[in-house]
Order: C-alpha cells, then structure tokens, then sequence
C-alpha cells in the first residue's frame, strides 16, 4: 500500500503513517449447573433402548432446559453404530420450546456426580446451535456397568449433572462477626467446571421483599472476582459482609437473598492494522 502511495506523489516527499490500532472484544456467558437425581434405578435400568426418563425444566441464561436420560441407550444411530454404542447409557440436553422460534448457542458439559459430590465422567462437547428439534446427544454417555458401580449408585440413586460451575449463597442473618449489626451474605464456588484453576464472575446480592423487589434500606454492589476451584481455597467465597443492617431484616419480615451471576470468558484480543 505504501509503495503504491509513493507513485502518486512527488519524489522524495514523505507520507505520515496512520498510528496502528487495536480493539478488544470481552465475551460474557451466562453459566449454570443442574444435577438430575435418579432415584430408584433399579426399576428403570432394564429399560428398553430408546425409553428415557425426564428430569425438570431448569433455566440458564434466560432459555429452558431439560434433560433425557436413556438407561440402555437411543435409538439416534442407524443399526450398525447401534451395535457400536451397546452397553452403554445416554443423554442428551434440550432446549424447551416457546411460543416464537429461538436458538440458542451453549456449549454443554455432562457427567455423572459420585458418592462424594464430584462430577466426574465429564464430556464437554464445542458450542452448539441448539433449537427446540435439535437437542445435543450424547450417545455413549456412560457405560452400563459404570452407573451400578459403588462409586455413582447411591441409595438406589444415579445422579447426572450438566453444565460446570456449581454455586451456592451463604447468608449469615447474625453477621460472620467482621460488622457487627450486620447480616453478612456471600457467594460460594461449590465446584468449578473441570481442568479450571479459576472462574472469573460478575456478581450482585440484593434484598428482595415480599413484592420480589429490592428492599428499600438494602443497596445491591456489583463485584466481580476471581473464584479459586481447589478444594478448601480461601478465595472461593467473595461477599458483603455488611450487607444489611439487622434491623431491616427484623422489619421485612419475610425477604429473599438474590444472587445475578455473570461467568466471564477470557478476553480475546484481535489486532487490526
């Protein structure tokens, strides 16, 4: 571009060259967690392929989700990769249908929970599409043999868990004794998506009165931090610890904490010249 530029100008003259430039793209997802108890497995594990059982309708990132559970496999595949998913369980996630069309682009990770609370098993598939019609199936979820292990069967219970980050809320209506006079409350990282050292969110803890606004004496803070996934980290849990007097708890009576969770992805930087 340079050299044709000089063409068309006087010899020796010189051109300014434009400073470069460089922009920022910051991409923010909504996260959420749903573990779908099965109990009574034993009942339904003899199952013919193709039967599934159903778990609720949960909501991330303002879409309906549920899932389907197959005890002994699908019936997705033509009859020879049939043969090849034989002995094994599956699963898949499903957008719930609305009045208007809707797509929706989510990347799902799906596994069993042990004995213990860990989700382990984990299979992690690349952003999808997902509509109403077009579910995403996993068709070698898990192994038959695996699901009656001691590790995952419980109670006669299997649980499955989809997404990746599991939180919790921590309300303290006496303070965690750092305000006196104070309700403390709190987010908690329970568990963080597998292979991550660190989940970066964007949250708010507000007061909500029995109307489901925020209560008049409460005033909802915007933080954002750095939850760490080991177990036991101190930097797991991030709150308020004056996040509202007591005495307008004693006055609302009957009130809700809300937690608004944003999970923030790595920045990616594109440089333009």
């Amino acid at each position: 571009m340079d050299l044709w530029w000089r063409r068309l100008t006087n010899k020796g003259s010189s051109v300014p060259r434009q400073a470069d430039t460089s922009s920022r793209c910051v991409t923010e997802s909504v996260s959420g967690t749903h573990d779908f108890v099965v109990a009574n497995y034993s009942r339904i594990r003899d199952l013919s392929a193709g039967d599934f059982v159903t778990s609720g309708t949960f909501s991330v990132g303002g879409y309906d989700w549920f899932l389907r559970f197959y005890p002994c496999g699908s019936l997705w595949s033509d009859p020879f990769h049939r043969e090849q998913y034989r002995g094994y369980a599956a699963a898949s996630v499903h957008l719930l249908k609305r009045e208007t069309p809707v797509v929706a682009r989510a990347r799902v990770t799906i596994g069993l929970v042990d004995r213990h609370g860990a989700m382990a098993s984990n299979k992690t598939l690349d952003a999808y599409n997902f509509t109403p019609r077009l579910p995403r199936k996993f068709h070698a979820f898990a192994r038959k043999s695996k699901l009656t292990s001691r590790r995952y069967l419980k109670d006669d219970c299997v649980t499955i868990s989809v997404g990746g980050n599991n939180w919790s809320i921590r309300f303290y209506p006496d303070g965690d004794g750092r305000g006196p006079g104070y309700a403390s409350a709190f987010l908690h990282l329970v568990r963080g998506a597998a292979g991550a050292t660190g989940v970066k969110a964007k949250f708010t803890l507000s007061l909500l009165g029995k109307d489901g606004k925020v209560y008049k004496d409460s005033n909802p803070v915007c933080i954002a931090k750095t939850f760490e996934t080991a177990a036991g980290a101190v930097n797991s849990t991030w709150g308020i610890v004056k996040f509202v007097e007591k005495s307008t708890l004693q006055e609302a009576n009957c009130f809700t904490v809300r937690c608004d969770l944003t999970v923030l992805k790595q920045a990616v930087v594109h440089k333009m010249y």
